[in-house]
């Protein structure tokens, strides 16, 4: 009988080898960059808004927006771009609260002068102060006036005029099979339309959001979950602060979207008593995404709220943020046993 002696053969060496990743080329979480300016202030009068409009709309034509159950009036400037020679980035911008009540919370922390409406719209002087500087940069952008508001239809409604946000978006960047007249957008937005804005940052097409004064302090919670200590049972139940309680619960969609890869820029005035840039930062480091910060916090320090005689100011910032090529997108390596793999993300 004869036996046959398997020789079991030693695997090579570095088959044993233990292989570490090279975490110096994942990007870590950063320190929030915080920029502090302190601008001189130049306040609009009447006259200059009137005067700002029309130099505005004479680059502007109108059109109408749909979303499911609305039809609302917005006014765009493309530049010749259509859908099939597409922008490679528009701009939506998203006024904040069209109720002159809602807008008074603030109007105490305000300077005098100016205009002293304290409701947003479409036509307000930062919308237009945006709209000018993007438009003379060569950005597309699209305003707008919610459901109920200006030449728009139907009633307006706080919860419904998130479909009208992202129905802005699709306008700009095509949904359901249509095509629109930018390959990307950007949103920004302003206060109400913000916390609005922030949890639709998912939209298709969707590259960058700028929030202006966000409004993260109008409700009685702080970021960290405590209670206001200054707020009475009787003002926290009142109907208007159960409204802002509201719109404040809306932006906890930071927990999902503050870990899209998008850059976000953060405008606050260091007067807004409804942003305070210490809950802001909070909220930011809280919800960041782990791998690598993408978000940049501008401190206008004697803006208040409105950001009223700083609007040419904030306007120069922003279009300096969106057409910065080091904001534009997030580029990274990783190695894997297959070779070093290059990850674009914006």
């Amino acid at each position: 009988r004869t036996m046959t002696t398997v020789q079991q053969l030693a695997p090579p060496a570095s088959f044993w080898r233990r292989t570490e990743p090279d975490e110096s080329r994942v990007p870590k979480r950063a320190a929030l960059r915080v920029e502090n300016v302190a601008p001189p202030a130049r306040a609009l009068s009447q006259d200059d808004v009137t005067a700002l409009r029309a130099t505005v709309e004479a680059r502007e034509e109108d059109v109408w927006l749909t979303s499911s159950d609305s039809k609302f009036y917005g006014r765009w400037c493309l530049h010749g771009a259509t859908p099939s020679r597409k922008a490679p980035l528009g701009v939506v911008l998203v006024p904040g609260h069209p109720d002159d009540a809602f807008g008074a919370l603030c109007a105490a922390e305000e300077a005098a002068g100016g205009s002293t409406s304290n409701n947003s719209t479409m036509d307000d002087a930062l919308m237009l102060a945006m709209a000018d500087a993007l438009q003379r940069a060569g950005l597309p952008t699209l305003r707008f006036d919610y459901r109920g508001v200006g030449r728009s239809k139907g009633a307006f409604d706080g919860v419904g005029c998130v479909r009208d946000v992202v129905a802005a978006g699709n306008a700009m960047c095509g949904t359901n099979g249509l095509s629109g007249p930018c390959s990307k957008f950007a949103y920004v937005s302003f206060s109400f339309g913000a916390a609005h804005t922030v949890g639709n940052i998912y939209t298709k097409g969707c590259a960058r959001f700028v929030a202006l004064s966000h409004g993260l302090g109008l409700a009685s919670t702080l970021p960290n979950g405590e209670r206001r200590g200054e707020t009475s049972a009787a003002a926290a139940s009142s109907p208007l602060a159960l409204a802002l309680a509201q719109l404040y619960d809306r932006t906890n969609v930071f927990f999902t979207t503050m870990r899209l890869t998008i850059p976000k820029l953060w405008v606050v005035g260091g007067r807004d008593a409804l942003t305070p840039r210490e809950e802001l930062a909070t909220f930011l480091q809280k919800h960041a995404p782990g791998r690598g910060e993408l978000s940049t916090v501008h401190v206008v320090q004697d803006a208040g709220h409105h950001l009223r005689g700083y609007e040419a100011h904030v306007a120069s910032r922003v279009v300096q943020w969106l057409t910065d090529p080091a904001t534009s997108e997030l580029v990274f390596d990783l190695d894997f046993p297959t070779g070093r793999v290059r990850h674009t993300l914006g």
